[in-house]
């Protein structure tokens, strides 16, 4: 691919509209690893005042990733209720990340820095995100780690301790860079 082909991709004009984002979360656990899928919306402007990209001299302006804790599954209904209950959903029913500046590395990626708000907790975050040619155009495709204690969460204890969930989680997320046609 290389980076003629993200030269290429945003020297296109970026459309000011919501795309679906994918989004996992992942952990490990005393008993076995999980991993639980969602949708999420990416919202992304044309650039206002952030740093360029090659071939997109205004860059691009406010990106944020939301999802909804509700709508996190997972492979089974309990580890979902327990996720659901861990997070509060009901008094903290998002996710969302919102990225502030970024540097394109010129090896079809790019240094992205932001913040995310968990639990009603906001913290800096800072991570890397690949470029990738797909059926639908490029994608972003970003992952992190995070330690959910940091975000006043407790990570799950069931069984009287006998299962136990790890207090650091994977974060992905792929979404389609939104450009217009």
């Amino acid at each position: 691919m290389g980076a003629a082909l993200l030269v290429c991709v945003l020297s296109v004009p970026i459309a000011a509209q919501d795309q679906v984002a994918h989004v996992e979360i992942s952990g490990t656990s005393t008993v076995r690893g999980w991993t639980c899928p969602a949708e999420g919306v990416l919202s992304a402007t044309p650039g206002t005042g952030t740093a360029p990209l090659p071939g997109l001299s205004a860059g691009v302006g406010p990106v944020t990733l939301r999802f909804q804790v509700a709508e996190i599954e997972c492979p089974e209904e309990q580890m979902k209720e327990h996720l659901q209950e861990a997070l509060e959903a009901p008094a903290f029913p998002e996710i969302v990340y919102t990225l502030h500046t970024y540097a394109v590395d010129g090896d079809d990626g790019a240094q992205a820095s932001g913040e995310i708000t968990i639990h009603g907790v906001t913290q800096p975050l800072a991570l890397e995100i690949d470029f990738e040619e797909s059926a639908d155009g490029i994608r972003g495709i970003g992952r992190t780690e995070l330690d959910i204690t940091e975000f006043g969460l407790t990570p799950p204890s069931l069984w009287l301790g006998m299962l136990n969930v790890g207090a650091i989680i994977q974060i992905e997320f792929n979404a389609p860079i939104p450009v217009a046609q």
